[in-house]
């Protein structure tokens, strides 16, 4: 590898004396594919690195690169680094993979970074994500459990792809900011699980999405106990299971943006704002008509909320089973007293899975 001194390379330093580094298998298995990779210490020469080998860091501000033309990871096999002490991470993560042309795209790369960073406490800072043009499983649960890291990397990527940031910040329980997410063409799963359990985060980024894909905010949000500020949902065609448990336990939102689509599909709401115990109205649910298991537990356990509004004029028939009822427990442990706004045509029903015992009905022109 010849050197290219101009290249923002991926580098490790050190933030605490007698820091380590090292880029390896997670098992025995992940060995097949792995390709070269070098690394230089400070300002010293460029050496060819050997996987699995631990690098010392013993000072403060100490400095570790890495680059390479890595192309190992893949559904089956992961390829990971692994530290201890505490380390920042900087530079361009393309000049891991590309080291003497990094490009904005990781076409024909799935999975490629998939678990990168998961569960290294040490790291308190990403390095830059520059990528345009995604691949399948790209960047899946690379900070998964990166419990030190304060801010999320900016992802300038205008076109998602199959759980392409699926995990990605997952129980990274002090981040407190998200990137903005300018995509308005997803694919399945592409945002699934991606801040779960990121208790500090505060403010969701803006979803501009019309159009949405197959679980592709399932649990997006789910468990993240600060935050207080949703975006609007703009998606007027949705697909199945697409909001399931978008923002379950987010325990500090008092207010929901309304939800436009005037057609559902299988699980699109379910659980989407279960236990949000400080939500005190919904959104108006603009639906014609319902489908089944469509809003199961939609706002379950929101035990403040007392205003519920929707278009829709039948309920599902006497006769469907249970479980797959379109709103079964959907307003289970609300308040004991609240509003029921909808139009005329609705029969009057009342329990958990329709209007609450002890609620008024409001009828409104449809």
């Amino acid at each position: 590898m010849s050197v290219y001194s101009k290249e923002n390379y991926l580098c490790f330093t050190a933030e605490e004396a007698n820091s380590t580094i090292r880029f390896g298998r997670v098992e025995e298995k992940d060995k097949q594919n792995f390709t070269k990779m070098e690394t230089r210490f400070n300002d010293g020469e460029w050496k060819s690195y050997t996987l699995d080998d631990t690098i010392q860091l013993p000072q403060i501000g100490d400095k570790v690169y890495f680059r390479g033309d890595y192309h190992s990871a893949n559904e089956g096999a992961t390829h990971r680094f692994f530290m201890t002490g505490t380390i920042a991470a900087s530079g361009n993560i393309m000049t891991l993979t590309d080291y003497d042309h990094p490009s904005a795209s990781l076409e024909r790369k799935s999975f490629i970074f998939r678990e990168l960073f998961k569960e290294c406490t040490s790291l308190t800072h990403a390095p830059e994500l520059p990528a345009i043009i995604l691949s399948p499983g790209c960047y899946q649960a690379m900070f998964m459990e990166c419990t030190s890291l304060i801010h999320a990397p900016q992802l300038p990527a205008n076109e998602m792809k199959m759980w392409c940031y699926e995990d990605m910040f997952r129980d990274c329980h002090n981040l407190l900011d998200a990137p903005e997410l300018p995509s308005v063409k997803l694919q399945n799963e592409c945002y699934a699980y991606m801040f779960l359990r990121c208790y500090a985060m505060r403010n969701a980024p803006q979803l501009p999405a019309t159009e949405v894909a197959s679980r592709c905010y399932v649990y997006m949000f789910g468990d993240c106990r600060s935050l207080t500020k949703i975006p609007d949902l703009p998606a007027t065609k949705l697909d199945v299971e697409c909001y399931f448990g978008m923002f379950d336990g987010c325990k500090l939102i008092t207010k929901a943006p309304d939800l436009p689509a005037k057609s559902l599909c299988w699980a699109c709401y379910r659980e989407m704002f279960n236990d949000c115990i400080s939500l005190t109205e919904t959104p108006f649910i603009a639906a014609d008509s319902l489908e089944m298991t469509s809003c199961v537990n939609m706002f379950r356990g929101c035990s403040s909320l007392r205003k519920v509004r929707v278009a829709f004029t039948k309920w599902d028939s006497d006769n469907m089973r249970d479980e797959d009822r379109s709103t079964r427990n959907w307003l289970d442990n609300v308040a004991p007293e609240g509003e029921f706004e909808c139009p005329t045509e609705l029969p009057s029903k009342f329990g958990t899975s329709w209007i609450p015992e002890g609620w008024k009905r409001k009828n409104i022109s449809k």
